[in-house]
């Protein structure tokens, strides 16, 4: 299905006015518990969601314009050779604590400052945005989606939090 995203992109910049929708940026992704696909099996889902470590996480860095520079963070944090992109298993490992005593983590933070790189970091729920596409197919060609976005929004998080609790059912 194709469809003209501008009455969207209005509709988020008036939502968010102070949002700068204009500017490029380059962004590094890494992602982490990634199922792929969310179905229902004969008693449960094909993946957990319960909990915030089974969220799809999405994160890494994002610098405005093109790509920045990245070898004298490399050549700081005396990595190998053969490593193309930074994981955080190079710079610290351990529980929370210890990865902020960490000497290489604290080099990565430090270069971030300098040169004007930011952490973009984002956690989706399986079963909320399973909902969430089911609301928005069943309006995508509904006059109502225009008119009553934030009604929709909460009627989205509603059916959610109705999911959750009856989860049996829902499965």
């Amino acid at each position: 299905m194709n469809f003209d995203v501008t009455d969207i992109r209005i509709m988020t910049q008036r939502l968010a006015p102070t949002a700068d929708f204009d500017s490029s940026f380059t962004f590094y992704y890494d992602e982490t518990t990634n199922c792929r696909k969310f179905y229902v099996k004969e008693f449960d889902f094909n993946h957990s969601f319960k909990s915030n470590k089974s969220n799809f996480i999405l994160g890494g860095l994002v610098h405005e314009g093109s790509q920045p520079n990245i070898e004298p963070l490399f050549d700081r944090l005396q990595l190998q050779n053969n490593i193309t992109e930074v994981k955080f298993k190079n710079i610290a490992h351990g529980q929370f604590i210890d990865c902020l005593k960490s000497q290489k983590l604290n080099c990565f933070l430090k270069y971030l400052l300098e040169n004007d790189l930011y952490i973009h970091y984002s956690s989706i729920n399986f079963l909320y945005w399973s909902i969430v596409d089911i609301v928005d197919s069943a309006i995508a060609n509904s006059e109502v989606a225009m008119h009553n976005y934030l009604l929709i929004n909460n009627r989205k998080n509603d059916l959610y939090k109705v999911a959750k609790i009856e989860i049996d059912s829902v499965i």
